[in-house]
């Protein structure tokens, strides 16, 4: 009698199309819609060039917010021509594997849909993992701003003109209540409105649901898929995102959509197995070539790998930003919890 092994399985030619569709529909990052494919990188992959070595340029145009105000005509006299500038965003490539080990997993995959079963292990894993690399690049990034920006004059708090920092207020001042999330937005002035998600600690929304029993802020269990609002934004729930317990202190990120470029790069082998015959172990191997970035922030660092570690990510040295504040849809709050 013949029997179905892991090998099977994973070398099957849609195993890899399978995963990566599972990933696009459960992706927490791509579910709130902070996170869609970059159409320069996504050119780029279907030409099968300029997605090698360690980073990707994106060129873009700039803004013409700084062109001046439009003219009145004059008789006989020619307009003055804005000239429009081109610059470039950079993404770094994201390089990661993993190994999972398996025992007698063929005998669990006998169901109706065995390769689900497989990547619906996988699919949490990586997905937890984007939104940890993500957590790192911010760090990196408003750690860079908060340099670059510190000097000037914050319309609320302190830190970068993309943080609004009220950690170091006295009393009450310095604590989360209704208005709080607010005023963050308006960091972005007229473009506050394009800020429609927000990335938090699982202690943040227990505090925000305290503060309004009508947020509505828990997702049910028996519906993983539809993400919880508060004002309108969706929330993403993740325990990485920081908070210190002894100072209370907590981060809280606002995005607005299509912020972060997510483009899954090809690999070679992106899945692979082997087998422990004496211990009965299976093994499968997980590579991850990707990108996810903010836009507006150029990777401008150094890695001592293939790609950069998420201490890396995390290094405020390593970015620079090359777009103006309101374009960039993504800026940080930080205050106590009471």
């Amino acid at each position: 009698m013949a029997t179905t092994t892991l090998a099977d399985l994973i070398q099957h030619q849609e195993f890899t199309k399978y995963f990566n569709q599972q990933m696009l529909a459960k992706s927490t990052l791509v579910k709130c819609g902070i996170a869609a494919p970059d159409e320069t990188i996504a050119a780029k992959i279907a030409a099968g060039s300029g997605i090698e070595g360690k980073t990707i340029d994106m060129p873009f145009l700039e803004s013409l917010d700084n062109a001046g105000d439009s003219e009145v005509p004059v008789e006989a006299t020619g307009a003055t021509a804005e000239k429009v500038a081109a610059a470039q965003d950079t993404a770094v490539v994201l390089f990661r594997r993993k190994k999972f080990a398996v025992t007698d997993i063929a005998a669990i995959m006998s169901g109706a849909d065995p390769m689900a079963h497989i990547v619906n292990q996988m699919t949490p894993y990586w997905d937890k993992q984007h939104q940890k690399m993500l957590l790192a690049e911010l760090a990196g990034i408003f750690g860079a701003n908060a340099t670059a920006y510190n000097a000037d004059t914050a319309p609320y708090g302190n830190g970068g003109d993309a943080i609004l920092d009220i950690t170091g207020e006295a009393g009450n001042a310095a604590v989360l209540d209704k208005n709080t999330i607010m005023l963050a937005a308006q960091l972005l002035g007229d473009h506050k409105a394009d800020l429609t998600a927000i990335a938090m600690n699982s202690v943040v929304e227990t505090v925000l649901a305290g503060m309004d029993t009508n947020a509505g802020l828990y997702r049910a269990s028996d519906a993983p898929d539809v993400l919880a609002k508060y004002n309108g934004r969706s929330i993403i729930v993740d325990d990485t995102v920081p908070y210190d317990p002894a100072t209370k202190v907590v981060t809280i990120y606002l995005f607005g959509r299509g912020a972060v470029a997510w483009n899954q790069l090809p690999t070679p082998h992106p899945f692979e197995t082997d087998r422990d015959k004496d211990k009965a172990i299976d093994y499968i191997h997980s590579w991850v070539r990707q990108i996810i970035h903010l836009r507006g922030w150029k990777w401008n660092g150094t890695m001592a790998g293939l790609g950069p570690t998420n201490a890396e990510l995390g290094t405020a040295a390593n970015w620079k930003r090359v777009y103006d504040k309101k374009r960039i849809p993504c800026v940080m709050l930080k205050c106590k919890l009471g």
